[in-house]
Formats: C-alpha cells, structure tokens, sequence
C-alpha cells in the first residue's frame, strides 16, 4: 500500500487543530465539562458545588432541553448516575409536572471527537390532581 503524500498529512493535521482549537474542558462539580475558547463553560445546569440549577434549561411547550455538556459515554456507572440525578432533580424542582418520556443528546466517540453527553430532552405534562374524597368529580 501506498504512503498519502506528506501534504496529506499534514491538512488532516491543520485541519483537526482547527477543529479542536479553542475547545477543551474543566471540572465542575466532579464532571468534565466542555468549555470555548475564552473558557468559559458552555450552558450546563450542573453547578461547580455539584448541584444543579435548572435556569440554562429551556422549555417550550411539553418539552424542555437540560444542558448537561459533559465529557463521557452515557453508559459510564458515574453518567448513568448523573442522568438519573438530572431527572429526579427536575422531578422536584418542577412538581407540577409529570416526565412521559426522555432521551439523551450526545456525540459519539469518533477519531476526532471525544464523546459528549449535550444534555436531555423531557417531554412531560401537567399532573392531575389525584382523586381522593376531596377532588372526587361532580
């Protein structure tokens, strides 16, 4: 097989830089969490004490955007526990709201490319009151 010319090589080179230029990532609140080039840290809900604060989120309608932006595989046992912690955090912070459904936004690992968790997408609605003796309809 015939080496590529050294060219080549060397625009793959330039152009993965650019690609990655400006990009890398800091701690917060135990996760590694994609910064810009300015360093500051995209919209994330998790906090640098390692709670969330659900005001980067955005909601229209029944479905609402979590921005997690965290560095990792889903399936990783500290990701899995952090999605679960995400939603059961909205769960309270939001309790006139029913979730029906999740999904996570994320890239997967490729050769230039780490894998990111972006965040999850809730659909949900408004809880009914319960029926007890109280909200018994007329």
């Amino acid at each position: 097989m015939k080496k590529p010319p050294v060219w080549m090589s060397l625009v793959a080179l330039l152009t993965a830089a650019l690609f990655t230029a400006g990009c890398g990532t800091r701690m917060t609140g135990g996760y590694e969490i994609e910064t810009s080039a300015d360093n500051t840290r995209y919209p994330s809900v998790i906090t640098d004490a390692g709670t969330f604060n659900f005001s980067s989120a955005k909601t229209v309608g029944n479905r609402t955007f979590i921005p997690l932006n965290v560095r990792g595989e889903p399936a990783k046992s500290e990701n899995v526990r952090l999605i679960l912690d995400v939603l059961n955090e909205f769960e309270k912070a939001y309790p006139n709201l029913k979730v029906t459904d999740w999904k996570i936004e994320k890239q997967q690992y490729t050769v230039s490319a780490p894998p990111i968790i972006f965040g999850i997408w809730i659909t949900h609605e408004p809880k009914r009151p319960a029926r007890g003796p109280e909200n018994k309809p007329e």
